[in-house]
């Protein structure tokens, strides 16, 4: 399960969406939004995929002005990744709160979970993340943090075991709507979680 990395509407493509960012007179504004625009295009393309060059396509600005503001690519990708994982911590302490207070209920979970699945556009970035991050070891290892983090945050209420297993089970359901472009059962998610988080 991850964050949603882009905002725009229907993300369906394997290719970054283009950005207007905001003005030239709200310099740390510009700057998130290339930064953002170098996170979409880690995201749907690559790591490798970064230049100066397409991500200014991305952010919809003059290819001087990621060059004004990251001295170099490795720098650019940084502030990518950088932002990437801010992004899964606070989607991971949203998301899951109720997790790090008391024991999940299967019913709430159930709901959280179709929530998700229900979310074309992140359903549609997280399934690309996931694609990308198999072949990217930078993406990778953000992915495989989140992963970790998500397993962290069930560690009071059910073993690791169980956790990896319910993770599991949500990143299947992520495939299984990302490509019938529908949540699964929720009834039926309810039913395996209620296995999953028994005593």
């Amino acid at each position: 399960m991850a964050l949603n990395q882009s905002t725009d509407d229907n993300v369906s493509s394997a290719e970054a969406p283009t950005r207007k960012t905001r003005a030239a007179r709200d310099p740390e504004g510009r700057k998130r939004a290339i930064a953002q625009a170098a996170a979409d295009v880690i995201v749907h393309e690559g790591v490798g995929k970064v230049t100066h060059r397409r991500v200014a396509e991305a952010a919809g600005v003059p290819l001087g002005s990621t060059t004004a503001y990251f001295k170099d690519i490795a720098d650019l990708k940084q502030a990518g990744l950088n932002l990437l994982s801010e992004q899964m911590a606070t989607y991971d302490a949203e998301a899951f709160a109720l997790a790090a207070s008391e024991k999940p209920q299967p019913e709430n979970l159930a709901r959280q979970i179709n929530e998700y699945l229900s979310d074309k556009e992140r359903v549609a970035s997280d399934a690309a993340f996931y694609a990308t991050a198999l072949g990217d070891p930078d993406l990778r290892q953000l992915a495989v943090r989140a992963l970790n983090s998500f397993v962290a945050a069930f560690a009071p209420h059910v073993s690791e075991p169980r956790a990896r297993v319910l993770l599991a089970l949500i990143d299947g359901a992520l495939i299984d709507a990302a490509l019938y472009d529908k949540p699964v059962d929720p009834d039926v998610v309810q039913e395996l979680l209620e296995v999953l988080l028994k005593e």
